[in-house]
């Protein structure tokens, strides 16, 4: 069955399925009012040929991290919001996560950038990498994060210690592991009602602006 298409003014053809992403995105706050008025100003894109940047601004420690199951993550009462999607595509358990660093990089690039970039920038490889073989060197280089391991940065940085957290709406990205045993990208935004918590996958599209960060583990080079 060939796939429905509809014509936006101004622009290339846009199937009805990505419309309905779209607009699910939007009831269920992924896309709020910073995203959308990135994309309204034209700072955000679904991509583009530039590479992305990361620039650290923080590393920090981080202490040891006892296994927990996944429906006990982001439940305290500083999460205002908890993505279905965290319960069915993680797997149930988060392991335990060894003391290390951790590298905050802000976003450079106001034109946008996608999470497969964002890999492909850590692993110093093309954008146009399998999503397989980016998962798999993502974990071969301790770059992936537990749940538990991004909850304790939130609450350092909610208890008073700057550990590099945007806290005024701007997205936090974490790679992680899913079901699959493969890669998906966790995110938490600080609003005024508190913290929101969600997962994508990794070969998402749609490109991130300026000002969002990424909590890379196992990482300290000055810029990316």
């Amino acid at each position: 069955m060939a796939t429905q298409k509809v014509v936006v003014e101004g622009s290339s053809n846009v199937t009805a399925s990505q419309l309905k992403d779209f607009f699910r995105q939007i009831e269920d706050g992924s896309i709020d009012g910073f995203y959308m008025q990135a994309i309204l100003e034209r700072r955000v894109s679904c991509g583009g040929s530039k590479p992305p940047t990361l620039v650290l601004v923080k590393a920090t420690s981080t202490n040891a991290i006892a296994r927990k199951h996944v429906s006990k993550c982001f439940t305290g009462k500083r999460w205002a919001y908890r993505n279905c999607d965290i319960d069915n595509w993680l797997p149930n358990t988060q392991e335990e996560q060894a003391a290390g660093k951790v590298g905050v990089y802000q976003l450079q690039n106001p034109q946008g950038t996608t999470f497969r970039e964002m890999a492909a920038a850590v692993l110093k490889v093309g954008s146009g990498t399998s999503l397989d073989l980016l998962a798999k060197a993502l974990f071969e280089q301790g770059h992936v994060l537990t749940l538990s391991a991004v909850e304790q940065l939130v609450d350092r940085q909610e208890g008073g210690e700057d550990v590099g957290l945007r806290t005024d709406g701007y997205a936090n990205f974490a790679f992680v592991e899913d079901a699959n045993g493969s890669a998906s990208v966790l995110y938490v935004r600080c609003f005024g009602d508190g913290w929101h918590a969600y997962v994508r996958r990794l070969g998402r599209g749609g490109g991130w602006g300026a000002g969002g960060r990424l909590l890379l583990c196992n990482s300290d080079a000055s810029a990316l």
